[in-house]
């Protein structure tokens, strides 16, 4: 559900935006429901131009009712998205999906007041298992989330987990990166986001079979 760019990094540091969250969402989504993601009608946001490389999966998900714009009317597909703002977006999309929860004992983050726009979605996402939040005990919901914190969040939701052994015993095979190594704290989560392959669940995670071209 994740893919890199094109001049073959996967920027796991870097701010992922608005546009490319819409697409995250939409791979899943579509998968799940097994619908088609091209030829959508045109996105009633004005800044969503249909040729867009972004545009399906914005139309996609706003039929659903799983992204929404800003006050201006416009999507802002270029513009970072706020921990906050992904967040919301996941428990939209868990509206349409039977997504993994754990039914975390964890409470509210200090700096979440119940009055904040999105308090019911980040609640809900850490009940379920899906966010835990910084040392600081702080959710910092307006700072921009990067690429890699995606990847870990949306395993979490999935229920997915990387076979760390498979990874180590067949790194050759996997779709690697030049600005991604192995000691990256989120090597294991982007692996599992980037490479598709068949696996075995089994206690604690995926037993990796094969992987899918």
């Amino acid at each position: 559900y994740l893919v890199g760019y094109g001049d073959g990094t996967i920027g796991p540091d870097r701010n992922m935006t608005r546009g490319e969250a819409a697409a995250v969402f939409a791979r899943i989504l579509s998968e799940a429901r097994g619908d088609e993601l091209e030829g959508l009608r045109r996105s009633r946001f004005p800044d969503v131009r249909r040729d867009a490389w972004y545009a399906d999966y914005v139309a996609y998900l706003e039929k659903l009712g799983v992204v929404v714009g800003y006050p201006d009317g416009l999507f802002h597909a270029e513009a970072t998205i706020t921990r906050e703002q992904f967040v919301a977006m996941s428990i939209r999309l868990d509206e349409w999906m039977e997504l993994e929860t754990y039914n975390s004992k964890r409470g509210s983050f200090p700096d979440v007041p119940g009055s904040h726009w999105a308090a019911d979605y980040i609640q809900e996402a850490t009940r379920n298992g899906w966010i835990v939040g910084y040392t600081d005990g702080l959710f910092h919901g307006r700072d921009c989330i990067t690429r890699a914190e995606v990847a870990a969040i949306v395993n979490r939701m999935l229920g997915r987990s990387a076979d760390a052994d498979y990874l180590e015993r067949h790194a050759e095979d996997l779709v690697q990166f030049g600005d991604l190594t192995s000691d990256h704290w989120a090597y294991d989560q982007i692996m599992e986001a980037t490479n598709a392959h068949a696996y075995d669940k089994v206690s604690g995670g995926e037993d990796w079979t094969r992987l899918l071209k």
